[in-house]
């Protein structure tokens, strides 16, 4: 232990180490501003994009919401306007719509469908082709004027009719019966009795009067391959016309009955899965001269004093009187009918006149020209001239109006908005 009176003497030898000395203090820096916004907001693609930017974003997004906005809007007023023609050539019933519409050009097709010049000439829109029937010859053309079909036989009273399905050739007070669909002839025979008339309806099948042997009538029921599926004999009373519905289950019969030296009319309505009637009219009606059913549940008869709206069950529904006025043509569109009617045969200064299927008038139109043709179908109405072309919509306003420059003589209104314009010994597709 160390002697607390002795000093203490450092062993070896001293080395002083000069301490540095500190570094002199930093000027403190002058105050600055904090940004109110970052220089950069965001980056895009991995570059940096500067805050202003922002903005432009913004503005960009809602013009391309505004955009589609209106793109939606016009999609569904699109849809507006061809809801109710919606059908399996959407495009094309669209396109003649627009057509039609926005008064684009109207456009005739340059390929020509001939036929035969021959004014007994029946012709009928089937498909996307033209039928034509003249006394001696059945064909069917496509929309080229290429025939598609063809057949020599004779008609001394040609009828033609025509469906979605088939096309359908007889002679009226003749035998001779033609039924084909695009794919070729079902039937091309002689009937057992002379034929009365014969319908077919949208469903393909075939509704024919004939005169019988033993009886005064005979009804047959074709189904849409010409498969006899019914049959109705009718002793006492004669049958003017007979209409199947839509759907293929009711069959409406017009007769003509003789009773105390006075003619009178008569329907009757039958479940053709049953053999006596379930609705019969009253026996004081008009003759009815021609039926059909624009719907399952709603039949239409014309006769010689006006017309008559039923429905499937035998109810009479409304009647519409002419008086002093004769019907000079009628059209069926898809949810009413179009009546042509004047004062004489003549058809000069006629009036349309529209109704529900329940007969209730729904527009009228006076016209001063001379009507040549009209021709109906679905939601369009098309009037001919010596001069015009007019084309209504099923509102019976003008949708549509050119000049007659080619001489049409008849007009044969498709369900897509386009139609046939027939001249002597040739047709071509038009589309307004």
């Amino acid at each position: 232990m160390p002697n607390p009176k002795k000093p203490y003497k450092p062993i070896g030898k001293v080395i002083n180490i000069p301490i540095a000395a500190p570094p002199p203090a930093l000027p403190e820096p002058p105050p600055t501003k904090k940004p109110t916004t970052p220089l950069i907001k965001r980056t895009f693609f991995k570059k940096e994009i500067k805050h202003p930017f922002a903005k432009i974003g913004t503005a960009a997004r809602f013009i391309i919401f505004s955009v589609f906005f209106v793109i939606v809007l016009v999609f569904l007023a699109i849809f507006w306007v061809i809801r109710n023609d919606l059908s399996a050539d959407t495009f094309s019933s669209l396109k003649a719509r627009l057509n039609i519409t926005w008064g684009s050009k109207a456009v005739i097709a340059p390929e020509h469908i001939n036929f035969d010049a021959q004014l007994d000439n029946e012709l009928a829109a089937f498909r996307d082709g033209l039928a034509v029937l003249t006394k001696n010859r059945f064909a069917w053309y496509d929309a080229t004027g290429q025939e598609v079909l063809g057949l020599e036989r004779t008609f001394k009273r040609p009828s033609l009719q025509t469906s979605a399905k088939n096309v359908l050739a007889i002679d009226r007070d003749g035998d001779s019966f033609v039924l084909a669909n695009q794919d070729g002839f079902l039937l091309n025979m002689t009937w057992d009795a002379p034929l009365i008339t014969a319908r077919l309806n949208d469903s393909g099948w075939t509704t024919v009067v004939s005169q019988g042997n033993r009886y005064r009538s005979v009804v047959t029921v074709l189904d849409e391959v010409g498969k006899v599926v019914y049959k109705y004999y009718s002793p006492d009373y004669y049958i003017l016309d007979a209409v199947l519905s839509p759907d293929c289950t009711t069959l409406v019969v017009s007769c003509a009955t003789f009773e105390n030296n006075w003619v009178s009319g008569r329907l009757k309505w039958f479940d053709i899965s049953q053999e006596n009637p379930i609705a019969e009219s009253m026996a004081d009606d008009a003759l009815t001269t021609q039926l059909f059913f624009p719907h399952n549940d709603r039949v239409c008869a014309i006769t010689e004093r006006g017309l008559v709206f039923w429905d499937s069950k035998g109810e009479r529904l409304g009647q519409t009187i002419f008086g002093d006025r004769v019907l000079l043509d009628y059209s069926v569109l898809q949810d009413s009918l179009v009546t042509r009617s004047a004062h004489n045969f003549v058809g000069n200064n006629s009036t349309l006149e529209q109704y529900n299927f329940e007969g209730e008038l729904q527009a009228t139109l006076a016209l001063e020209n001379d009507i040549i043709c009209q021709s109906g179908d679905n939601n369009f109405l098309t009037l001919i001239t010596s001069n015009q072309i007019l084309v209504y919509n099923d509102a019976l306003k003008l949708m549509s109006e050119e000049p007659n420059d080619t001489h049409v003589r008849q007009v044969l209104q498709r369900p897509n908005g386009t139609l046939f314009l027939v001249y002597n010994d040739y047709a071509q597709l038009y589309t307004p």
